[in-house]
């Protein structure tokens, strides 16, 4: 990678990262609005 392999490899980790925990976060949040509407509907 001419040199930059410590960079290219920092910035695909990071990237991973951030994906992963968006995929996370959007996921906690769906099911927190899932249960609300449960329970607005009881």
């Amino acid at each position: 990678m001419g040199g930059y392999a410590f960079y290219v490899w920092s910035a695909y980790i990071t990237t991973a990262i951030v994906l992963a925990a968006s995929y996370v976060l959007v996921r906690k949040h769906e099911r927190l609005q899932l249960q609300r509407l449960i329970k607005a509907q009881n």
